[in-house]
C-alpha cells in the first residue's frame, strides 16, 4: 500500500510531529509498505497535497479535531483516512476500535480494510462524532484552560465537564423542524450525533454502527454531576436510554431555530459559533476509512432497527 503520513504538531501528543511521522514511516517500512513524502507545510496544505498525490491511504495523527479537518478535504476523493489517535479523546478511533496505542495503531494498517463511513453535516461544516448546543458547548473552552494549567491528562476533560455541569445556566428555547413539522424545546444540552450511541452491556458512549445513514438528536431538560453519573451508570449496564432526564429520536435531517444571533456549537470537540438555523443532514458513507480487519467485519452485522427513521425515546423531542 501507498501511504501517506501526516501529524498535526498542534496535536496534545507530547513530541514531536517530524519525530512521530519518520518513526511511523520506519514501521510501514519494514511491513512492506511504499510511505509517500509529503511536502512540510501548514496542516490543511499538507492533507490535500496528500489527497492530490499517488498515495492510497493518508494517515493522519491527531486528536478528533485534526481528523475532523482531515475528513472534510478527504470526503469523495477516493482516499482513505487512516487514524493515528495522538488526541485526548480519540472518539473516532474508540468507535473503529483502533487500537490507541501509537505503534499498535500504525501496524494495524498492515491487517485493517477499507470501509466507508457516514458524515454529520451543519450548515456545511462537518462531524464525525457529534455537535453539541447548550450547557456543554462551552466545555472545549473550560477544557483547553485547564490544559493550560494541568497539562494533557486524561482526566482534564472529565473535571472540565462537571464543572461546566456544577455551573448554573439557563435552559435554551429552540425550535425543532422535521419533515413531520415544528416542536418547540426547553432544553439544557442538544446533542446530534452522527449515528447512534449504543445501548448494551458495558456500552459507554459507543457506536459499533457508523454506516446507517442516520441521525441521533439527544435532548436533556435538565442535567446535574448526579444525573450524569445516572446515565453512566445505564452505559455500564445496558439500560441508560430509558433515563428520566434523557429524550432521544434518530432522523436524517433536522433544522434548529432560536431567536439568538449566534449559537455556541461543539463540533467534534471544538468550540465554534454559527448563525441559526443550525440545519443537520447526513452524507451516508461519505469518507473511507481504514479499520481494523474484525472491526470491518463486525459492521455488516445487523443492529438495533436498520430503518434508521423517527424512532423516539420516553416521548420523542418535544419531551
Amino acid at each position: 500500500m501507498r501511504i501517506a503520513i501526516i501529524v498535526n504538531e498542534g496535536a496534545g501528543h507530547g513530541a514531536g510531529a517530524a519525530a512521530l511521522e519518520a518513526r511511523a514511516a520506519g514501521l510501514l517500512n519494514e511491513r512492506g509498505h511504499e510511505v509517500v513524502p509529503v511536502p512540510a507545510g501548514e496542516l490543511a496544505g499538507r492533507i490535500e497535497s496528500a489527497r492530490d498525490g499517488p498515495a492510497e491511504i493518508v494517515l493522519v495523527g491527531g486528536g478528533d479535531g485534526t481528523l475532523n479537518l482531515a475528513a472534510s478535504l478527504l470526503a469523495g476523493s477516493g482516499k482513505a483516512l487512516a487514524i493515528w489517535p495522538l488526541g485526548t479523546a480519540n472518539l473516532l478511533a474508540r468507535d473503529l476500535r483502533v487500537p490507541l496505542s501509537r505503534d499498535a495503531a500504525v501496524l494495524a494498517l498492515s491487517e485493517s480494510e477499507r470501509q466507508e463511513i457516514d458524515l454529520g453535516e451543519v450548515n456545511g461544516r462537518i462531524f464525525l462524532s457529534k455537535c453539541m448546543i447548550g450547557a456543554t458547548s462551552s466545555l472545549s473552552s473550560m477544557r483547553k484552560r485547564l490544559k493550560a494549567r494541568l497539562g494533557s491528562r486524561p482526566w482534564v476533560g472529565l473535571l472540565a465537564a462537571f464543572l461546566i455541569l456544577f455551573r448554573p445556566s439557563p435552559r435554551l428555547a429552540l425550535v425543532a423542524e422535521t419533515a413531520e413539522g415544528r416542536q418547540s424545546l426547553r432544553v439544557r444540552v442538544v446533542a446530534v450525533l452522527n449515528n447512534e450511541y449504543d445501548e448494551g452491556r458495558g456500552r459507554v458512549f459507543a457506536r459499533s454502527r457508523l454506516d446507517r445513514g442516520l441521525l441521533t438528536m439527544y435532548l436533556a431538560k435538565r442535567i446535574s454531576p448526579a444525573g450524569l453519573l445516572r446515565i453512566v451508570g445505564g452505559m455500564a449496564v445496558g439500560r441508560w436510554k430509558k433515563a428520566d432526564i434523557l429524550s432521544y429520536r434518530t432522523i436524517r435531517e433536522i433544522t434548529i431555530h432560536s431567536r439568538r444571533r449566534l449559537l455556541h456549537v461543539t463540533v467534534d470537540g471544538d468550540l465554534v459559533r454559527m448563525a441559526p438555523p443550525l440545519r443537520f443532514s447526513v452524507r451516508p458513507k461519505a469518507l473511507a476509512v481504514m479499520v481494523p480487519r474484525r472491526r470491518a467485519l463486525a459492521s455488516g452485522r445487523d443492529h438495533n432497527d436498520e430503518s434508521g427513521e423517527n424512532r423516539c425515546g420516553r416521548g420523542g423531542v418535544g419531551t
